[in-house]
Formats: C-alpha cells, structure tokens, sequence
C-alpha cells in the first residue's frame, strides 16, 4: 500500500479574518494582526451597523473608556479581545465558533467585518419580564 497525503482539517487564511470564538473573543488572524502590530495598536473601538448586521474594529491611538484592549499572541500569529458585552448588546450567538472574512477600509481606517444574519437574534422579539412570586394563601 503506498503512501497518501494528509488532508489538514484547519485551512490558514492569508487575507484578513476574524473568528468568534465560544468564549465570546474575537480572534484576529496573523494578516490582521500584523498590520495592527505595525499601525502600534493597543485599543480599538468596535463599531455596529444594524442595517447591514457589520461590525468594525477601529484601532485608535488615544484611550478611551469604550476602547477594548488587544492581546497579542507570540509572534504576531494571532491576536484576540473580549467582545462579550458588544455581542450580548447587538444579540449575536456565539455559542460555535465562526470565521468571517475582513475587509481593510482605507479611507476609514476600520476593519469591517459582515455578521451572518441567522446568527443574530431578532430585534423585533420582546425582552421577557421577570415573574412576580405568586403569593401564597393562608387558611
């Protein structure tokens, strides 16, 4: 019998992506990370468009008590923030992990990013109220 070559079941992407990890991180590739690292980026905002479902990362230079902090990983292989309030906020379900292409955006100096839509939890369905305990009857 000969020999066969080992199909890899995780592809790298060389073009910009960000993955939602189940922890509710967004996880930057090496593409993207590289050029935060060369823009020296520490902070970002993140930014929704409801329209679309598209959320931007915004690198910014200044502090900002709505920035969110990057982690950079070993050799600029990867980076990652926390993003589960923004996600709880704009109702996205981050219970598997995606990945989602990005786009650079020159002209706005943003990384934008499309959420799938079947991943975002209506808008139109109302918030539940909490139950009032019943009150119990004495005899």
């Amino acid at each position: 019998m000969g020999y066969t070559i080992f199909e890899k079941k995780q592809t790298r992407i060389g073009t910009p992506a960000v993955t939602v990890l189940t922890n509710a991180r967004i996880a930057l590739n090496a593409s993207v990370t590289k050029l935060f690292n060369k823009m020296a980026v520490e902070n970002i905002l993140l930014l929704w468009d409801k329209d679309r479902t598209s959320m931007a990362i915004k690198p910014i230079s200044k502090k900002d008590a709505r920035a969110y902090k990057i982690t950079y990983g070993k050799s600029l292989g990867g980076s990652s923030f926390s993003a589960k309030s923004f996600f709880d906020s704009v109702g996205y379900d981050y219970s598997e992990k995606r990945s989602m292409p990005a786009m650079w955006n020159e002209e706005e100096a943003i990384l934008e990013v499309a959420l799938p839509s079947e991943h975002i939890a209506d808008a139109r369905q109302a918030r539940l109220l909490p139950m009032e305990a019943r009150k119990s009857v004495t005899a």
